[in-house]
């Protein structure tokens, strides 16, 4: 396939574009930073390919690019930025770049589950005001992860609570890989049983609310919720009523219903909720993987 243009190639990204990774698709015209709505289109122009890394394609933006026949986004969930439905009419290819970063994801629910478990920004936050307040924490090792979506990524997170001396359950909405160490049951079960309930689904018209008030509720009372998949695959209102109710202790989350976060969202004003901007992906291990493997599904004619 000719004629491709990277559409919104960021500082970091440009910094991995070496003349090894540019031989790969060596036409590649690359547009540096995020492009306005208005100059979306001249930058595409005439390109049959695009390199998207985080630019919302609506239905009118596709529809005035007849040139399209590809679109590579630089992630696992280009629904969040492109209309799959428009792009399917307009017999517009959409690939997504699985398995780059499941290593670094992983590590980052991690990250979110030793801070909520230990309160390390609460107590970052009192130490810098001034207040010493220490505060009990949880021993993680001995206790249950409920790891809920078996893909890449959650494989590697049930070899990191198993690395931590965790009891570890994980569920599988597809046909159930064999993780030594870790035993496959049932939402409702591994709901019942987890200290400590981490997701790693993809987002599909089947998994948005996955986890909604009837799910929370069959949470262990004082459990913990980590989210580095898709916000939309939480309530987030029923989760904040969990939170406020004592039932959830707290969550980790680093992806929301809306992106970026309102200066009103009640989120931030939660004590027992730590937050971080999507970013449980960005490594430059991550990034470079990402970057090698969009650039060959680019190139496959």
């Amino acid at each position: 396939m000719s004629g491709a243009v990277f559409i919104d190639c960021s500082a970091p990204m440009w910094d991995l574009l070496t003349p090894a990774r540019r031989a790969i698709f060596p036409n590649l015209e690359v547009h540096k930073g995020d492009p306005s709505a208005e100059d979306l289109l001249s930058i595409i122009g005439t390109s049959t390919a695009v390199l998207n890394g985080h630019t919302q394609m609506t239905e009118d933006t596709l529809q005035r690019a007849p040139n399209l026949q590809r679109i590579v986004f630089l992630g696992s969930g280009p629904a969040s930025y492109i209309d799959m439905q428009a792009a399917a009419r307009l017999d517009i290819e959409v690939l997504k770049v699985a398995g780059y970063g499941n290593v670094t994801i992983a590590e980052h629910a991690i990250a979110l589950m030793f801070a909520v478990s230990r309160n390390i920004t609460l107590h970052d936050r009192d130490l810098r005001a001034g207040l010493w307040q220490p505060l009990p924490g949880r021993q993680l090792a001995g206790s249950t992860l409920a790891v809920i979506g078996a893909g890449g990524v959650g494989q590697e997170m049930v070899k990191l609570g198993l690395g931590l001396g965790m009891q570890v359950v994980y569920t599988s909405r597809q046909a159930s890989p064999h993780l030594p160490g870790a035993e496959c049951v049932s939402l409702s079960r591994a709901l019942k049983v987890a200290d400590v309930v981490s997701i790693h689904l993809a987002q599909t018209p089947e998994t948005i609310g996955y986890i909604g008030a009837d799910e929370l509720s069959a949470m262990k009372p004082g459990a913990l919720l980590i989210n580095t998949s898709r916000g939309a695959l939480v309530d987030e209102s029923a989760l904040m009523s969990a939170l406020a109710s004592g039932h959830i202790a707290g969550a980790g989350l680093d992806v929301f219903e809306s992106e970026p976060l309102r200066p009103d969202d009640p989120l931030l004003a939660a004590q027992n909720v730590v937050l971080t901007p999507h970013v449980a992906f960005n490594t430059p291990q991550a990034s470079a993987n990402l970057l090698e493997k969009g650039l060959r599904l680019l190139s496959t004619a």
